[in-house]
């Protein structure tokens, strides 16, 4: 048969056949693609697509009596596994899990008892081992029950550990993971990897109020100024950045209860640099004997406008962190899916009514300068 480069592939080497079965024999040392392909979906790009095709893999030269894996078809999930089997000879079965990580995958019932049978089958396992053992990973434990996977294809489900790292050890502990193995830890380095693509996510959102006030500042019309911009886009980066990044410290055990915590913080400081131009913008005026009411309004237009700013700022900025804070709920370990939804149907409509209302103040503001009220 022929063979197959890995720079066309990017993930096995060849394919070759055994028992009559096709088999792709993979690498367990990952390439600078592959470590810029991790990046590019860190970063959110293509991330749909970073999958490889389900299917029977194999590392080194794997027998009769070699341990059976099983993975998702989301690549970095695959490469995690193919990348802790250094120097074992392996079998890896590859579900079509949509591209989906195996924790996500698992919730969602694309890593499932039904589907690891319907692979077995469709891709002939029982001609490659001699055995009935398939080590499958512990957070897919919640879409698979290792009693109907035994009791409708007599293989047994045997859960690995939570890291593929800890493969090795789990290997020479005669398959029985130990409870450090079975931890899944969420610690602030973990939580650091996630942040990139949560802020990508909001990056649109960043650039259309930067675009939007820099049509405005050119058109000369007083509807956002450098100072909003700053305040809003603020409210992406609290919710994207700040909230995974200090997750356990934050008050409240909502996601969106962290952001709107997280937003009001901001609020309080976005509002102080409005309530005092005078020492955070020394240049704004040197005026002397210029009264401090008066600095005021010269630098906010006036105190009916300033108070629109800062009760539409105590509308939308907390709305907005706590609404993109949920957007983390996916990536932790904290929520169940039950639990999101619930927070959703509950906070959604406080969102949408603290988003109007902050816009009217907005919009009612800008008539306030229009018209030189």
């Amino acid at each position: 048969m022929k063979k197959q480069s890995i720079r066309d592939q990017k993930y096995y080497i060849e394919e070759i056949n055994i028992s009559g079965l096709t088999v792709c024999r993979t690498t367990t040392k990952l390439t600078f693609k592959d470590t810029l392909g991790l990046w590019r979906v860190r970063l959110g790009i293509r991330r749909n697509s970073y999958k490889v095709k389900p299917g029977l893999y194999c590392t080194g030269n794997p027998g009769r009596d070699s341990l059976v894996f099983v993975s998702a078809n989301y690549k970095l999930s695959f490469d995690n596994l193919r990348s802790s089997l250094d120097g074992i000879n392996a079998w890896i079965l590859v579900l079509d899990t949509k591209g989906v990580n195996v924790w996500c995958a698992a919730g969602k019932g694309t890593f499932s008892t039904k589907e690891i049978i319907s692979k077995i089958t469709d891709f002939k396992v029982e001609q490659l081992i001699s055995h009935k053992n398939l080590i499958v990973p512990q957070l897919a434990a919640t879409g698979v029950s290792a009693h109907d996977v035994l009791k409708l294809s007599g293989y047994r489900v045997i859960f690995g550990p939570v890291r593929a790292q800890d493969i090795g050890k789990f290997l020479n502990n005669g398959m029985k993971a130990s409870k450090e193995m079975r931890i899944v830890h969420f610690g602030i380095k973990d939580r650091a990897v996630l942040m990139p693509i949560e802020f990508v996510g909001t990056l649109r959102y960043i650039l259309a109020i930067t675009a939007a006030f820099i049509i405005f500042k050119y058109t000369k019309v007083d509807f956002i100024n450098l100072r909003d911009t700053v305040a809003f886009s603020g409210a992406f980066v609290m919710a994207s950045i700040i909230v995974p990044l200090f997750l356990p410290w934050i008050p409240g055990r909502a996601f969106s209860l962290k952001g709107f915590f997280a937003g009001i913080i901001w609020t309080m400081a976005m509002t102080a640099w409005n309530l005092f131009p005078h020492s955070l913008n020394p240049q704004s005026t040197n005026a002397a004997g210029t009264s401090y009411i008066n600095l005021l309004k010269s630098f906010s237009g006036s105190w009916l406008s300033l108070s629109l700013l800062i009760f539409a700022y105590f509308l939308i900025i907390p709305a907005i962190s706590a609404f993109f804070a949920l957007n983390f709920t996916g990536s932790s370990t904290y929520t169940s899916l039950s639990g999101v939804k619930k927070e959703m149907k509950v906070t959604l409509p406080y969102f949408i009514a603290a988003l109007c209302m902050g816009a009217v103040l907005l919009i009612v503001r800008f008539f306030i300068h229009f018209f030189n009220l």
